[in-house]
């Protein structure tokens, strides 16, 4: 499909410049302004206003995509409020995800947006991974990016859809891994960010996170994978963790809601650790396998030693990677 008014074939710009365009709406506070890129304002929701216009210096770049793309707008006429062609809430929080990769890119303040926007740039120059085809509002439903596309542009949507669906569907067809432990990798999905204290009371009177992987599998699907043979799931678990109190960080994957102590009958997984006496939060990663008719488990927690032993984490991250 040709824009007139922009002179470009939108799957050139699509592989070439939508990324950028795209995390540059991100980090500035709304999608929308995605959405209007194919027209000649930027939109945002009212709610980010003020903040966006302080950031307008930094918005998406715009000597580099007028340079690219022979779009003529200036930094005043790109900060225009206008949300109604939107149907997203201004207040979700959005996501990207890169499919098939393990980099994960948060939503960020928008007082932080030009050093986050910076980063990420410099990844895209540094990996050639192409575009981040999958965003997520909010810890709930991934979406394609089409989904985004106002219905009034119907014939867009389409257009887009089918160029994501072709591009990623290329990307995984290439893979020589494809068999491997390496292939069928989804983001990294960010299941809690706050940070709770896990004492030593058993796991029926700790924090614990519900999982229900649907909702994770992005828009590859899981049938995908079933049908080309796969039967199982690695879940990979990435998260952040210090010590409060001396003492062991305790981890289980359980298959039902704990309402006691005991945890032998429905223990998926364990993982233990001793964590560093410094008081400051370290990375730590843990794999388990499952069955690929699994919908659900439940994260739980717990701390042993021989006084207090308290401990936090934060920052959980969860991939699911399919199996032959």
């Amino acid at each position: 499909m040709k824009q007139n008014t922009y002179r470009f074939d939108y799957y050139d710009f699509f592989e070439t410049y939508g990324t950028h365009l795209l995390s540059s709406a991100i980090f500035g506070g709304s999608i929308e302004a995605f959405v209007h890129i194919f027209n000649k304002n930027y939109a945002f929701s009212e709610n980010y206003k003020n903040d966006i216009t302080e950031n307008a210096s930094m918005l998406i770049k715009l000597d580099d995509i007028n340079s690219n793309l022979n779009v003529n707008v200036s930094n005043q006429n790109a900060i225009l409020m206008n949300s109604k062609y939107s149907y997203l809430n201004s207040d979700c929080s959005i996501k990207v995800n890169e499919i098939g990769l393990v980099e994960r890119n948060d939503t960020v303040s928008n007082s932080d947006y030009s050093f986050s926007y910076s980063n990420w740039n410099e990844l895209l120059k540094k990996s050639n991974y192409g575009n981040s085809g999958l965003i997520s509002l909010g810890n709930d439903k991934i979406y394609g990016i089409w989904d985004i596309v106002p219905n009034s542009m119907s014939s867009l949507k389409k257009i887009i859809k089918e160029k994501c669906l072709s591009y990623f569907q290329r990307e995984i067809s290439n893979n020589d891994k494809y068999d491997s432990l390496s292939s069928g990798k989804l983001p990294f999905s960010l299941i809690r960010n706050e940070s709770i204290i896990v004492t030593d009371d058993y796991v029926c009177n700790n924090h614990y996170d519900y999982v229900y992987l649907p909702y994770l599998d992005g828009f590859v699907g899981k049938n995908e994978y079933i049908n080309k043979g796969y039967k199982k799931m690695l879940i990979t678990l990435r998260f952040q963790a210090k010590e409060i109190d001396d003492g062991y960080a305790e981890v289980y994957v359980l298959t039902k809601k704990p309402t006691s102590k005991k945890t032998d009958d429905c223990k998926l997984h364990y993982w233990e650790t001793d964590l560093p006496s410094d008081g400051v939060y370290h990375w730590y990663e843990t794999s388990f396998e499952l069955n690929i008719d699994t919908n659900d488990f439940y994260l739980c927690y717990d701390a042993s030693g021989g006084l207090d032993d308290d401990w936090s984490n934060q920052m959980m991250y969860l991939k699911i990677s399919f199996l032959k």
